[in-house]
């Protein structure tokens, strides 16, 4: 099996509303029912845009683990995905209105 590679730049990307949201990626979350009412965030990566609710949360990790760190990850395919975390400050507070996001695959 090849080694999980993971690239980011770590750069902060705010989380947004619906109400933010354009017209067309907003026609590409056809999914979601009442979206003013979920509550949902979302971020833009890479030319789309994603549900923060999409994400499978990332628990009880090996020390060793490359996943280390992330919060959250939304498959792609058997062997590659996009991984989330929230963005830290400067005193390593959480900042809930940013995320950290990277890509991985095997």
């Amino acid at each position: 099996m090849s080694e999980m590679k993971i690239r980011t730049n770590n750069h902060p990307r705010d989380l947004i509303s619906w109400q933010d949201l354009t017209a067309k990626e907003k026609k590409e979350l056809d999914w979601i029912v009442n979206p003013q009412e979920t509550g949902y965030d979302f971020f833009r990566y890479r030319g789309y845009i994603y549900a923060l609710a999409n994400f499978i949360r990332i628990e009880k990790l090996a020390d060793d683990s490359p996943l280390k760190g992330w919060e959250g990850q939304e498959s792609e395919s058997y062997f590659s995905g996009t991984l989330v975390k929230y963005a830290r400050d400067d005193a390593g507070r959480l900042d809930s209105e940013r995320v950290i996001v990277g890509r991985y695959c095997c």
